[in-house]
């Protein structure tokens, strides 16, 4: 598959079918169609490499946290961010983002 050369430390299945997401070192996220290779979306934002993420469960958006202390929501059709999620403006050294969740009726992102 076409995507990230470094190192992945996101992966997770769509809900509903065979697409696969991955994001990593590189600082994206890549959407794929795992039956036909095709990548289907490369989402590109964060300052740093992605460290957390993955579909919500109603498989509608993407969520990756990142090392730049970020939370992205993504919107997998068009690659858009629709909403970006910061730290405190004054914190001068943002704390990397290891995990985050969302809700089963993905309303809610916890990090």
């Amino acid at each position: 598959l076409e995507g990230p050369a470094d190192s992945v430390a996101v992966l997770d299945w769509h809900p509903k079918g065979h697409v696969l997401v991955a994001g990593g070192q590189d600082s994206m996220l890549w959407m794929w169609n795992a039956a036909s290779g095709k990548m289907l979306q490369c989402f590109g934002g964060h300052g740093g490499p992605v460290s957390c993420g993955g579909f919500t469960p109603d498989g509608r958006h993407l969520v990756s946290g990142s090392d730049d202390g970020t939370v992205k929501l993504w919107n997998p059709k068009d690659g858009a961010a629709i909403y970006t999620i910061a730290q405190a403006r004054n914190d001068p050294e943002p704390a990397a983002l290891t995990a985050l969740a969302v809700d089963h009726d993905s309303h809610l992102i916890f990090s």
